[in-house]
């Protein structure tokens, strides 16, 4: 069953879809091996993935060293939302009389530390009910602050459920079958009634050799189950779990770097405004002393070209923090977007899949007992007109958080820094 590991008693329940499984303990962990690790990935012989702590041994659902180090996974994670795409190059510094444009433009910061850094909020945009792609639908986290990935790897280990219970279900029905074929295999050369004669004899003649064409009917659709599609089952679960680990691993790393990324970003900005206030300061100085002494005033401007320096230079550290931070930025969107192309396309695979086996399994009993295909064509029919872009869309209505896909977030200009400083003080002081 789900979540068993060897020799383990009753195991827990497995976690229902879009839930991590919180409050649910693992499977007992079984005898630490000689090369001893402080985690270990163990998979029981349900397929499902449990953690062991051969030191203490602890058992984990996920791996706490990689919650650790990234963030990342069904139990939690910080709240870092798809970010911008890309952060420009502030301008120059601005003279006088130049007019100033918004602190942001075209782009959103999508994390909250750097969403209260440009006291910036994300546009709403409006949601396109017709685009069903994952890519599309998946960029900010999840109401509990969990990254939206997990609800495409969450569906990925349950397609695999899925597949692994299928797999068990066609088992078990041959069981069923073969144990049936060799009832009627039994039943079919007694001498049971064999005292009628006349067209009576005849007709359970005939009846008797169907049971025969039934038996046989039966043994072959076990040896259908047993030989093609349960193994088929197990060999397509086990085909798409690389698909799902080598995004799991790697998607975190990602998320981690870019995260890392962000309170060089914060310091960069804090020092560029300070500088660009002081500059604001410097201009407004000279504005309201034009009248005072040509010394004077050329101590005032000389104090303004030492500020733009200072701008300047606040700028281009700035800048070089931004470069950093676009890059892993640029990295995490690539990814992302490559790991729910990759997710879409294993649905896709995955409903395919199911729907020509599961097609096999239909057929052949409508094929064997037309009075029980008559009670399983409408199935078949639908199974035939399912399209996996439905299952993709009904997926995305429920569990899309977002498709708003981040743009680019632009250095603000100094005049705008500092006229808001001065609304600030002034606040301050009326206060």
């Amino acid at each position: 069953a789900f979540g068993q590991a060897p020799g383990a008693p009753q195991p827990p329940q497995a976690p229902a879809f879009g839930q991590s499984p919180g409050g649910v303990a693992p499977p007992p962990p079984p005898k630490p091996s000689a090369s001893v690790s402080d985690w270990e990935e163990v998979e029981d012989d349900s397929g499902q993935v449990y953690y062991v702590n051969n030191v203490t041994n602890e058992t984990s659902w996920t791996n706490p060293d990689e919650a650790d180090d990234h963030g990342y996974s069904l139990e939690g994670s910080d709240n870092l939302y798809g970010v911008a795409a890309e952060v420009s190059i502030p301008p120059p510094p601005p003279q006088q009389d130049e007019m100033y444009g918004d602190v942001v433009s075209g782009g959103i910061m999508s994390t909250n530390d750097l969403y209260e850094t440009v006291g910036y909020a994300p546009q709403a945009s409006e949601y396109n009910a017709e685009r069903f792609h994952f890519e599309d639908n998946f960029w900010e986290d999840t109401r509990d602050g969990k990254p939206a990935f997990d609800l495409l790897v969450l569906k990925h280990r349950n397609g695999k459920e899925v597949c692994k219970d299928l797999a068990e279900f066609m088992k078990l029905r041959a069981e069923l079958e073969g144990q049936f074929a060799k009832l009627l295999a039994k039943l079919a050369p007694t001498t049971l009634a064999d005292m009628e004669d006349g067209v009576m004899k005849e007709i359970w003649a005939h009846v008797k050799q169907d049971i025969d064409l039934q038996a046989k009917a039966h043994q072959d659709f076990a040896h259908i189950l047993q030989t093609e599609v349960a193994p088929a089952f197990v060999d397509f679960k086990e085909g798409q779990k690389d698909t799902r680990k080598s995004f799991e691993k790697g998607m975190p790393e990602f998320r981690r770097d870019l995260q890392q990324a962000v309170p060089a970003v914060d310091k960069a900005h804090k020092h560029y405004a300070s500088k660009c206030f002081d500059l604001g300061k410097a201009q407004a100085t000279l504005q309201s002393n034009t009248n005072q002494a040509p010394k004077h005033v050329q101590k005032l401007q000389d104090a303004i070209a030492k500020a733009e320096k200072k701008v300047q230079k606040s700028a281009d550290e700035y800048q070089k923090a931004l470069d950093k931070f676009n890059a892993k930025n640029q990295n995490w969107v690539t990814n992302m977007r490559a790991g729910c192309k990759a997710f879409e396309q294993a649905e896709v695979d995955r409903q395919t899949f199911i729907k020509d086996k599961v097609g096999v399994y239909l057929k052949t009993i409508i094929s064997m007992n037309q009075a029980q295909g008559q009670r399983l064509q409408s199935c078949l029919q639908r199974y035939q007109s399912l399209s996996p872009d439905d299952e993709i869309a009904a997926f995305t209505k429920q569990f899309g958080t977002s498709q708003h896909v981040p743009q680019e977030l632009f250095v603000p200009p100094p005049q705008q820094l500092y006229e808001a400083k001065l609304r600030e003080l002034q606040s301050s002081s009326d206060a």
